[in-house]
Order: C-alpha cells, then sequence, then structure tokens
C-alpha cells in the first residue's frame, strides 16, 4: 500500500517504526495523531479506533476518509483545502470539532453531530444559509444541552463578508480571528517546508507592513501582496470586530481614568500607558465580554472582567508578546527569563484549557511562547483571588491539572508593572521598549507622510 510521505511521517511517530504499517496496527491506533501537508489521507479509513485526530496544511478536497472513523471525539481540520465535510456525519461521537482557515462553503453536516460540544468555524467562505442559518441554528442546539462549556466560534459578519469576496475575486487567501488574533492564511501545504501553510499574522490596520516583515521571515507572500491589495479589493476596509474599541495612549489613559478599577490596577495601568506611549490599545464593550461568558460557559472573576472593559491587549495589530523583567515569586521560566515572551490574553477553554476550567477551577490569561513550562491563570473560583498562577502544560489532563499551580504574581497589577518589553509580530525581539516605540513612531510617520 503506497501512502503519502508527510502521512507516513506521521504514522511513523505515533507507531515508533517506518512503514509498512499492518492492517491491524492501523485498525487500533488511537491516537492522537497529527498529519501535517499530506496530499491523500485515505489510508486513514482504516484507523477505526481513532479518538483525536489533526489534519493540518493539507491538499485534500474532502474527509471522505474519515467516514469510519464512528470513534472519533476530537478533530481539527486547519489551513486545509478541505471543501466537502459531508462524511463527518458519520463521525457520531465528535465533541470538539475546528474547521479553521479551510475552503468549507456548506457546514450543514456539522448539524448530525449529536455529542458536539465545541466548534470553531472560522475563516471559511461559508455560504450564506450556513452562516445565516445554520451557525444561528447550531448556537441554539449546543446551548440548550445541560452541560456546560459550549464554545461555537464563528466569524464575525465583516470576516464573513471578506472571505466571501476573496472567494469571489478568485484570491487564494483566508482571513479570520482567532483566540483574538487576526490571520490571513494561504491554505494547503504552501509554507517552506511543505508541511505548513502560508500563514501570516497580521495587523489589519497596517497590512503592507506586516507583508514586509513576514518576507524576512522566508514566506512566500508575493500572491498575497499581488493581489490582496489590487484594486478591487483594496476597497474593502478590514473588518472592524464589534464591540471591539482601539485607541491611542492618550484615548487608553482616559479609559483607565473613568474606570471602576482598584487603585493598584489603576496606577499600573497608567505606568504601562506611560512606558509605551507609541502602541495602539484595545478594550471590550460590556456586551462583548458577557457574551464570551455566555458562549464558553466560563464565568469570569469581576475584577478580570473590568480590566478587560478597560485594557483587553496592550499592542494591537500584529501578534504582540511581552517580556516580564522578574516575577514575585518563583516561575518555572528559570533563567529563560530575557527570552520567555509571553501572549496575554484569557485562552478560549478548548481541549485541555476546558477540563482545567471544569476541573481545577482556572483560567489561562498568557501563555509562554516559546515553551509549554509556563502558563499563567487566574482563579474562578474565589472572585476576590487576584494573584496570578503558573502550571505546566504537562500538568493538564482529562481531570484537569494533576498538580496545584503555584502563584507568580501577587496581583495582576504586579503583573502589569513587571511587564519591561512588547514584541509586535516577532520584528523586533531583542529590542527595549525605548526601540520599539521610536521604530512604530517612525513607521508611523513613514505612513502618514
Amino acid at each position: 500500500m503506497n501512502i503519502d510521505d508527510k502521512l507516513a511521517f506521521s504514522l511513523r511517530q505515533a507507531l515508533q517504526h517506518e512503514a509498512p504499517f499492518s492492517a491491524n496496527e492501523l485498525s487500533t491506533l488511537r491516537g492522537p495523531l497529527r498529519v501535517a501537508g499530506a496530499r491523500d489521507i485515505a489510508p486513514l479509513q482504516q484507523c477505526i479506533e481513532l479518538r483525536a485526530l489533526h489534519l493540518h496544511a493539507c491538499d485534500v478536497s474532502s474527509l471522505a476518509a474519515l467516514a469510519a472513523l464512528t470513534k472519533l471525539e476530537r478533530l481539527h481540520v486547519t489551513c486545509s483545502r478541505v471543501q466537502d465535510i459531508s462524511a463527518l456525519a458519520s463521525c457520531q461521537a465528535l465533541r470538539e470539532l475546528t474547521l479553521a482557515f479551510n475552503l468549507i462553503e456548506d457546514l450543514s453536516p456539522v448539524q448530525k453531530l449529536p455529542a458536539l460540544r465545541h466548534l470553531v468555524a472560522v475563516g471559511n467562505p461559508l455560504d450564506e444559509r450556513s452562516f445565516r442559518q445554520v451557525l444561528n441554528e447550531l448556537r441554539d442546539t449546543l446551548r440548550a444541552q445541560p452541560y456546560a462549556g459550549v464554545v461555537v466560534e464563528a466569524p464575525s459578519p465583516s470576516s464573513w463578508s471578506l472571505n466571501r469576496e476573496l472567494r469571489a475575486a478568485g484570491v487564494d487567501a483566508l482571513y479570520g480571528v482567532y483566540d483574538r488574533r487576526s490571520f490571513l492564511v494561504r491554505p494547503g501545504p504552501n509554507g517552506p517546508n511543505g508541511d505548513d501553510a502560508d500563514i501570516l499574522a497580521i495587523d489589519r490596520y497596517h497590512a503592507s507592513d506586516a507583508l514586509s516583515d513576514w518576507e524576512d521571515e522566508g514566506y512566500s507572500l508575493e500572491w498575497l501582496r499581488d493581489t490582496l491589495f489590487s484594486e478591487s479589493i483594496a476597497r474593502s476596509p478590514w473588518p472592524q470586530e464589534r464591540g471591539v474599541q482601539l485607541g491611542n495612549a492618550a484615548q487608553a489613559s482616559e479609559w483607565v481614568a473613568a474606570a471602576s478599577l482598584d487603585e493598584p490596577t489603576r496606577r499600573a495601568m497608567h505606568t504601562l500607558l506611560r512606558r509605551f506611549p507609541g502602541l495602539q490599545y484595545v478594550r471590550l464593550s460590556r456586551e462583548r465580554v458577557a457574551e464570551w461568558q455566555q458562549a464558553t460557559g466560563v464565568v469570569l472573576p469581576g475584577w478580570y472582567a473590568e480590566t478587560l472593559m478597560v485594557l483587553e491587549d496592550i499592542a494591537a495589530g500584529h501578534m504582540s508578546s511581552v517580556r516580564f523583567r522578574g516575577f514575585d515569586h518563583r516561575s518555572n521560566v528559570g533563567s529563560a527569563i530575557d527570552d520567555a515572551w509571553f501572549q496575554l490574553g484569557v485562552i478560549s477553554p478548548m481541549g485541555a484549557y476546558q477540563h482545567v476550567v471544569e476541573h481545577s477551577g482556572y483560567a489561562v490569561m498568557g501563555i509562554w511562547l516559546e515553551g509549554e513550562s509556563s502558563n499563567l491563570a487566574i482563579n474562578l473560583r474565589d472572585p476576590e483571588d487576584r494573584r496570578i498562577y503558573e502550571f505546566e502544560a504537562d500538568d493538564m489532563g482529562e481531570r484537569g491539572l494533576r498538580q496545584q499551580p503555584h502563584v507568580v504574581f501577587d496581583s495582576y497589577a504586579s503583573l502589569l508593572e513587571h511587564i519591561r518589553s512588547v514584541q509586535l509580530g516577532g520584528a523586533m525581539r531583542d529590542a527595549p521598549p525605548e526601540a520599539i516605540i521610536d521604530a512604530i513612531v517612525e513607521a508611523a510617520d513613514a505612513s502618514e507622510g
């Protein structure tokens, strides 16, 4: 049996030996299995015991090979050229389903999954019925279920409209907002190593600059520069997410002054704004925060929800991360602190993160990008606890955290005060805050000139 090289690599990792793979081995494989860059996934139809599967950047148009995987519980299909998902109707055990940045137009097969609890459908050129009717019916159906923690992540109307326009114009690109970050994706195995897509974490308001930054990283983005900013497409504004407000440091300072914050947090936010006066800042509306809590089933502590309505993101646009000058208590980062960059922001509770919320009562609000030993979290069970906790990714299991997390910051205010650097899109990893600010101001002046 001939097997696609990329699929063979994944099976070799899972079964711990080189091909060939026997029918018995394939039929007893439970996973999790991750396949990246494959152009043929037909042999997966033999993996009838598979419970968890991730297909990434695959050049396949149909999921027909998955029709026999009736025991599949978790499926992630990301950045692939998948169009036909009708086979999923046979996967009746599916609980978690991610269909992000594919070419899917008809989402109706998802309605035939009785066990579904989590759905992510961003970054697809959904047809009119799927966007306006099927997604609404799925929300209503899932929210009526007796279990908590239901998640339906769908595109905003503006994101959906943009993807339909890109599709109609023949542009091989997808746009979406996932985990609060904006991405442009060319689906399929188009990246440098043939096992990833062209993925661009993008500033919706300075897209051309973002393209220039990422071309330096070796990604083949000429296709996007030549087409996305053509005369016909350029007339369409980048989507403005509902309930999201942007402002400069002066405007953000007014938000802080007018908010009902405890004094230490207010002082820490003002200090942050003074340190980084050249950045854009984001705050969420009360309705947006409430919608997120309703959709995820997570009740945030009142103090943390209030911070999201004042300063939800400290650097709008590019994917941003921060570096700390230290911690109040011992951190798993250890001596790597000078190179430890964190993405801040509450993480949608899916997969292992959902188990941490349900069984341990913590919500992750910060991730160490270079390693898995430091996840920052807030306590959901004590609304008065403002401390920031830390745990390792390996501590997460189906019953929550295997070990009790430990405190690394005495308060959220202390976390803010310890931020010493901001990184935008990875282009200025080693730059101190002053250099970042100067670069942003210089770029802004040049674009206005």
